[in-house]
């Protein structure tokens, strides 16, 4: 999963009421929540609300080798942040649509942060 930019501790994410849901409906499912591999697209910590730092072009090059590692079969793009590197469409439209990506070899599905 590729999730809104970093806290100072990474591993706060899916600590929200939206993702306690996206979880709870997973483990349902029969996923084991620990199987789940998710990062920030920015790994550079900066307030919430401002623009990206100059770092994005290097974070989103981190974010590929990362994904290029974890070979995953699915990936949930969750950030508008992350979603330029399987789309050119506005990240607003594509919530809810899946896409094949090539570069990575697995399927995108965009959707809404939940940590909104």
């Amino acid at each position: 999963m590729v999730i809104n930019r970093p806290v100072k501790n990474e591993e706060r994410h899916f600590t929200n009421n939206g993702s306690k849901y996206f979880l709870a409906e997973a483990k349902k499912m029969g996923f084991n929540p620990g199987c789940f591999y998710y990062t920030a697209p920015i790994k550079c910590v900066y307030e919430s609300g401002k623009t990206p730092p100059a770092c994005q072009v290097n974070c989103l090059e981190h974010l590929k080798r990362e994904i290029i590692m974890v070979k995953p079969q699915v990936i949930l793009c969750l950030t508008r942040e992350g979603a330029g590197l399987f789309t050119t469409e506005k990240f607003a439209d594509m919530h809810g649509q899946f896409l094949y990506s090539r570069q990575f070899d697995a399927w995108v599905l965009f959707g809404p942060s939940p940590q909104s």
